[in-house]
């Protein structure tokens, strides 16, 4: 058994389960469906992730002037516009005549976006051209976002948010963000970077498929580039929900989960559904359907296989990472422990999705566990690493003081 983890506060030794509480910032209970773990194969617990040298930083690349462009032409058949007034402004700002703009829906809004910003943006370290970030109709606007700021609640922060908005992402949530935060996040929902292989989870690679089983590195069972092996690295930005790293005796926990409500709205559902079409059957998933409202959670094992005649181990995730200032890759970041996050911490989750084959009822007691064919499994969302990415105090609104009285 691993021993206890030494206590930083001042609760007396005998009071575990006052030790988890102070660790845990929201509930979040052991994950229970893994009743089929004696026949699953669960990857080592290394939490190292993937090492990559992507920066996400709130310092300027460039500047983008943008000059007048021509009027594009008025929609004929009006529709309630669904983009709010900040999510016209990035529009305005590229020169486009309010005229052009009248009675146009979302969708045509973000196709009049994304042809300005392809003949005014072309691609940089942070800028990817709008053709290669298509998932989402006009949402990449990683060319204003990479501009200088000068007033962290000036035109650059109403560009920003207007990004954020197109993107599925409610004002009202980055509505007291500076630019470069809001910036910042933008970035990280467009990420799609083939040459770390790391993607925003709504710009993931349209070929991919379970990987391949070869000696020494099996990836069969984790999601990746089709036909290469190659495993996929997902982003998810949210608000830290419920985290779970002890068991209730105070040990490492052997599955821990981590839970966040994601910044794009529609994420949560968005997930849920992958699950459901990579199990088999399809819509099988047990992991998306213990996810609570407007919530996506990941889990890892953390158990290590012992050598020969030697015990296995439950060991600690420690990849947690300090991005408040920059996201970049893992060896060029602070890292920080596990009471570091706390409840409405703004995080980016970083996961692969994995697999693991689900027993036949049928079998026989002796053929239980024995047989390794994939012909009924589960996905789940394996967590890789945890980037703090902006404080709660920064990212909780303030709430109205109460009106003194007296009776």
């Amino acid at each position: 058994m691993a021993p206890k983890r030494v206590r930083q506060s001042s609760t007396a030794p005998d009071e575990p389960s006052k030790r988890l509480r102070e660790v845990s910032a929201g509930p979040l209970s052991p994950i229970t469906d893994m009743s089929d773990t004696e026949n699953s194969t669960q990857p080592d617990a290394t939490v190292t992730g993937v090492g990559n040298d992507t920066n996400v930083s709130d310092h300027p690349t460039d500047t983008v002037v943008a000059p007048a462009v021509q009027t594009v032409g008025v929609v004929e058949d009006r529709v309630e516009p669904v983009l709010s007034e900040a999510g016209l402004r990035p529009l305005l700002q590229f020169g486009v005549e309010p005229g052009a703009l009248v009675g146009a829906d979302a969708k045509t809004l973000n196709a009049i976006l994304a042809t300005v910003l392809q003949a005014k943006v072309g691609a940089g370290p942070l800028n990817e051209p709008v053709s290669a970030m298509s998932v989402m109709p006009g949402a990449d606007l990683t060319g204003i976002l990479s501009t200088g700021v000068s007033d962290p609640d000036g035109p650059d922060k109403e560009a920003a948010l207007g990004a954020l908005v197109g993107l599925g992402v409610s004002p009202a949530r980055v509505a007291h963000w500076s630019a470069a935060e809001t910036r910042r996040l933008a970035v990280v929902l467009n990420r799609a970077d083939t040459e770390n292989n790391i993607y925003s989870i709504l710009k993931a690679p349209g070929k991919k498929d379970w990987g391949i089983a070869v000696p020494f590195d099996d990836t069969s069972n984790v999601l990746c580039l089709d036909g290469t092996g190659t495993p996929i690295t997902f982003w998810i930005p949210g608000e830290v929900s419920a985290q779970y790293w002890f068991d209730n005796e105070g040990y490492p926990a052997q599955r821990p989960a981590f839970g966040i409500q994601p910044m794009v709205d529609h994420m949560p559902e968005f997930c849920k559904t992958q699950l459901h079409e990579l199990c088999m059957p399809t819509g099988s998933s047990k992991v998306a359907e213990q996810m609570g409202p407007g919530q996506v959670k990941a889990s890892r094992w953390m158990n290590e296989r012992g050598k020969k005649g030697q015990p296995s181990k439950t060991l600690e995730f420690k990849a947690v990472y300090d991005a408040r200032k920059s996201l970049r890759g893992k060896h060029l970041l602070q890292q920080l422990s596990v009471g570091q996050l706390q409840l409405h911490d703004i995080v980016v989750m970083e996961l692969r999705i994995h697999r693991y084959p689900v027993r036949d009822d049928a079998a026989s007691d002796a053929t239980k566990g024995k047989c390794r064919a994939m012909e009924k499994w589960q996905a789940y969302y394996d967590l890789q690493a945890v980037y703090k990415f902006k404080d709660a105090t920064d990212a909780i609104v303030a709430k109205p003081a109460v009106a003194d009285f007296e009776i």
